[in-house]
């Protein structure tokens, strides 16, 4: 037993060793979402508006700081800040701002103002210091400028050289999203966009040429580069000329910083295991030693109420008493009160707990693929998909008509004419994905959807595609901040704002499993939406049997009606034929997922080939 004892300071100093999170104490403050949107003009310069919140500490005073890597640039021009007031839950560039003013140095900063300094190298940073009032918990402020002369201009290429996030700026980011475009629009193939510093940082060409850049939990000591490389045609009035050419050099350069990423995570990865093996070996040995004293407690106390026995037998047999009296004494007692007992009983039973009813959806400005993240954690599924595009049937962003034959049903989708930038990036890149890779650009049937699924000579390019739109949903999904990462092994839980949405959503998964007879009571507009969101929470086939049923005597024929009009929702099944071919992408997208992380090289030296 003492050697077991002996024990437990070592485990304790291993569980120290194991869990210790090495920080700066100095930091006060934190980015919770940095949300970034920079344009590139013709002249070469470029428009650079920020929306970042910041999350601050008790033991902060002060104001929060930005520094403005203006290295790059020939000078830095039209500086403005403003502070959120209203925030608009679906778009944060909807939000309602309040400008602030400028003063001449941090000193004179008062409630509404901020000011301007050059850093330790004044060539190089421009620090923006910005008022914070006391006992702020979380703000939100927006900072917009321009950089003049950002891009270079060499013999074979335009380049774009971008330090975001500055060496040594020190406060921890737990989400950045950028999105970087030109003004002047060329091909997506002849953009080449990389990024450098971060660890779990990523950069994808959108359809539409739109650069999608991301981060996620930045260290303090973590930083972020952008390169960018593109055709000179994009910024042909630019002034920065060097008469040298220079993408070769560039992506030799940036595949050998993408190889010191890997490494740098690889050792990431290593120190995860290291404290995960050391903590569950202190775990298990915790459990052993408190089960060994428990064990050595149940031991002892059988040895010490064996030794007593004899002396209570003894007693026992001094004791006379009528057993038979004792026995119709406790029978009398139960039959008189069990009544009142089983009434006791009832009374504290709970009551069946009555289902809400709803008359619309619990939160509608997040799409169906984002409910999933949040229902089911980063598990995005294939019915996602279906979900997304049945979605934008019901928004009127499709248009849709059942096709009947002899021997078969299917669809037609139609695209309508939308506005840029009215869709989400998951959602926009599934209409590239369905109208323009898979049909005609206008056009596309749910029969050439499955055969691009099943067909052995595009599974490749269709798996590749639906693991872009999974990241794309989670990028999206998580500026909501569903789930967030915890504890020793970082593993995932809701939020508090995960945990009431998650609530909600479970009730309204009851009352949409027990609408049955109510079909009739629910607009048929709501039915649309409600059976869309019926798929992420996984129960669309129960609620489509309750339609069937609701239905028997005849569908509704509604030109205003979409999936639920006429013959769409006769074929309504092709809906599960459809997520079915989506299936058969399971276990290639297993294997494509071990290969992600050296998809950016592939491509890198592709692009490299065809120059």
């Amino acid at each position: 037993m003492r050697k077991v004892v002996a024990l437990i300071p070592v485990l304790l100093v291993l569980a120290l060793f194991a869990s210790t999170v090495y920080a700066d104490d100095s930091i006060t403050y934190s980015i919770n979402d940095w949300h970034i949107h920079a344009a590139v003009n013709q002249d070469g310069s470029m428009n650079v508006k920020e929306y970042i919140t910041y999350k601050v500490s008790p033991e902060h005073e002060g104001p929060v700081k930005r520094d403005i890597n203006i290295s790059r640039a020939s000078y830095m021009d039209e500086l403005s800040v403003s502070v959120v007031t209203t925030v608009d839950p679906e778009d944060i560039t909807r939000s309602e701002v309040e400008p602030y003013k400028l003063v001449d140095n941090p000193e004179q900063l008062v409630e509404g103002t901020y000011a301007v300094q050059p850093g330790a190298n004044a060539d190089e940073i421009q620090e923006v210091h910005i008022y914070l009032p006391d006992d702020t918990q979380e703000k939100t402020f927006v900072l917009s400028y321009k950089l003049l002369d950002f891009a270079f201009l060499y013999r074979d290429t335009a380049a774009v050289f971008w330090n975001p996030v500055v060496t040594g700026y020190g406060n921890g980011i737990q989400n950045i999203d950028i999105r970087f475009s030109l003004q002047k629009v060329v091909g997506t193939d002849t953009i080449h966009s990389f990024v450098y510093g971060a660890l779990d940082g990523e950069s994808l060409v959108l359809e539409d040429g739109t650069i999608n850049i991301t981060g996620y939990d930045l260290k303090p000591e973590e930083f972020m580069d952008v390169t960018v490389l593109f055709p000179k045609t994009a910024v042909d009035e630019g002034r920065k000329l060097i008469d040298n050419d220079a993408m070769q050099k560039v992506l030799q350069e940036e595949q050998a910083k993408m190889e010191e990423m890997e490494l740098l995570r690889e050792k990431r990865e290593q120190e995860r295991r290291f404290r995960k093996t050391v903590t569950i070996l202190v775990a298990a040995g915790v459990l052993a030693i408190i089960l060994c004293g428990c064990l050595l407690y149940v031991r002892n106390r059988h040895i010490r109420k064996d030794k007593e026995k004899p002396d209570k037998a003894d007693k026992h047999m001094q004791m006379p008493y009528n057993v038979s009296d004792k026995a119709r004494q406790l029978m009398h007692r139960v039959k008189t009160g069990s009544r009142g007992v089983l009434d006791q009983i009832k009374g504290k039973l709970p009551k069946k707990k009555e289902v809400t009813v709803f008359d619309n959806l619990p939160a509608d400005y997040y799409s169906p693929a984002e409910l999933s993240v949040l229902m089911h954690g980063r598990g995005v599924r294939s019915r996602d998909v279906a979900a997304t595009l049945m979605d934008l049937v019901v928004r009127r962003y499709i248009e849709i008509k059942a096709v009947e034959t002899d021997d078969d049903r299917y669809y037609v989708f139609r695209l309508k004419d939308y506005q840029a930038n009215s869709l989400k990036a998951h959602e926009e890149y599934l209409v590239n994905w369905f109208f323009k890779d898979v049909g005609d650009g206008n056009e596309v049937t749910s029969k050439a959807i499955k055969q691009a699924a099943y067909g052995s000579g595009s599974v490749g390019l269709f798996s590749t595609k639906f693991i872009v739109w999974k990241k794309l949903v989670l990028n999206q999904a998580w500026r909501w901040k569903f789930w967030e990462r915890e504890g020793i092994f970082r593993w995932y839980k809701r939020t508090e704002f995960g945990v009431n949405h998650y609530k909600e959503w479970i009730e309204f998964r009851k009352f949409l499993k027990g609408m049955g007879n109510d079909v009739g009571s629910i607009p048929y507009d709501k039915l649309e939406t409600y059976l869309v969101y019926a798929f992420p929470l996984g129960i669309a086939g129960q609620v489509v049997k309750a339609l069937k049923a609701a239905f028997a005597d005849g569908t509704p024929i509604d030109d205003q009606l979409t999936i639920l009009n006429g013959l769409n929702f006769h074929a309504f099944d092709e809906w599960f034929s459809l997520i079915n071919s989506f299936n058969f992408l399971r276990n290639i997208t297993t294997k494509l997922r071990q290969r992600i992380s050296s998809v950016s090289r592939i491509v890198v030296k592709n692009r490299d080939r065809a120059m």
